[in-house]
């Protein structure tokens, strides 16, 4: 079967080649959500806080190299969760329609790499299913400058637990939205993985 001409949410990847993602970023509050997501996009994007519900909102089409596919256009809906607990309320309705999520830690502050756990249970229960997520270490520009940061390797080692509890890869990224080290990297594997999520899925409804 020709994986090009199978469609995603109406669009053909052979004659269209541009789908629409919703993601959520996730993380305890000051992680570097909102950097990352405006490191990204860069210039040109359409931004909406809702302060009353605690979320920014974020769309943009950007351009991704799919391994198989080639060129595809992504139109991002990124939803940039507050991480303060006292939007804890409020959040579980922004994950409705969410193709994936991108969860984001301070390696300069062990405590949200502890509450990572916190987001990952958040996650898969206001998805309501397995999707494509991506760990990430942000602020890595601050080692050797604080102490007690978080090493590589324990996220290296956390998302290893996180891919055998989900039962799909979830990849750890160490990145400085300061510097913009590893932030296209970040949403292009996203981008790819939720593609190859969804053939697999519409593969599979077909047999």
């Amino acid at each position: 079967m020709n994986l090009s001409r199978i469609t995603l949410r109406g669009l053909s990847l052979s004659s269209a080649p541009k789908v629409r993602f919703k993601i959520v970023l996730i993380g305890d509050g000051m992680v570097g959500k909102t950097t990352i997501a405006k490191r990204y996009l860069g210039k040109g994007f359409e931004q909406e806080y809702i302060r009353t519900l605690g979320v920014d909102f974020y769309k943009k089409i950007t351009k991704i190299r799919h391994p198989r596919l080639g060129d595809v256009m992504i139109e991002w809906y990124i939803w940039d969760l507050g991480g303060q607990y006292y939007w804890s309320d409020v959040r579980p309705m922004y994950y409705t329609g969410a193709k994936g999520g991108i969860l984001v830690y301070d390696v300069a502050r062990p405590e949200t790499f502890a509450n990572v756990k916190y987001w990952l249970a958040e996650f898969i229960k206001n998805v309501g299913h397995v999707a494509p997520l991506v760990l990430v270490g942000n602020k890595i520009d601050l080692r050797g400058k604080v102490p007690n940061t978080v090493p590589k390797e324990k996220g290296e080692e956390l998302a290893k637990i996180i891919s055998e509890k989900m039962g799909i890869e979830v990849p750890y990224f160490e990145a400085s939205a300061k510097e913009g080290i590893n932030i296209n990297e970040i949403f292009n594997y996203l981008a790819v993985n939720i593609i190859d999520f969804l053939l697999k899925k519409r593969l599979q409804a077909r047999k």
